[in-house]
């Protein structure tokens, strides 16, 4: 599997913990979230929190168990710049689909390792 499609399956997994803390070395600072309310900038791990903080409370709440991407499409743009479009799709403890949202994703290597440095979805990132 190409490198960026294996960066995006661990971020879906260390997400699929609701540990913000795993989350954070998977994103470039700067990085940004473009969805249904606008545009954010994230400079640094507490703007991170703001953003994904209350998706992760939000899917405690709601017999959350895993996310999965999938329908992975990869567009290499330069050695160092991919964009990655899918699906993410998260599922409940029982096994059924929570939710299916269109996503994608501009990845970045630095320092040897892909990193998200956009991210552009349906979701509401409540800011």
């Amino acid at each position: 599997m190409n490198e960026t499609l294996v960066a995006i399956h661990d971020y879906y997994k260390a997400f699929s913990t609701l540990d913000l803390d795993a989350c954070v070395p998977f994103f470039t600072r700067p990085c940004m979230f473009i969805g249904l309310q606008g545009t954010f900038g994230v400079a640094n791990r507490e703007d991170l929190a703001k953003v994904l903080g209350p998706i992760i409370e939000a899917l405690k709440t709601k017999d959350y168990q895993r996310s999965d991407f999938l329908e992975p499409q990869l567009t290499t743009i330069t050695e160092n710049t991919a964009l990655v479009r899918g699906a993410a799709v998260r599922y409940r403890a029982s096994g059924t689909e929570l939710e299916r949202v269109p996503v994608s994703y501009l990845m970045h290597q630095n320092d040897a390792a892909w990193k998200i440095a956009v991210v552009a979805s349906a979701l509401k990132f409540i800011v």
